[in-house]
């Protein structure tokens, strides 16, 4: 009991907040879907739109909110910005609500 407690005193306010904006995002059906596109592999936009059905303008904005939240970073290649998972603790979660992906 008292080691729970230390722990959870060690987490302050910025990170409970921080985590809170990433469920949030991942909480959007669209969002959660891109996040389940991108688990294998870095993908530019177009491909999303076209691999999920949804428009590119739609994508767009939904990457836009996945990024700043810190669940997706970009990257530039020649004129293609392609979009991959921030980091793997993101990975974790998204494995965690959808284990048959592992």
């Amino acid at each position: 009991m008292f080691e729970n407690k230390a722990k959870s005193e060690q987490i302050n306010e910025l990170e409970t907040e921080h985590v809170v904006e990433v469920l949030k995002a991942l909480a959007h059906p669209v969002r959660l879907r891109l996040v389940l596109g991108l688990l294998t592999q870095a993908c530019p936009v177009n491909h999303l739109a076209e691999c999920l059905h949804i428009s590119q303008p739609v994508v767009s904005q939904q990457l836009r909110i996945l990024r700043q939240t810190g669940v997706l970073k970009q990257t530039r290649v020649g004129k293609q910005v392609y979009y991959e998972l921030a980091d793997d603790e993101v990975l974790h979660v998204v494995l965690c609500l959808f284990p048959q992906f592992k």
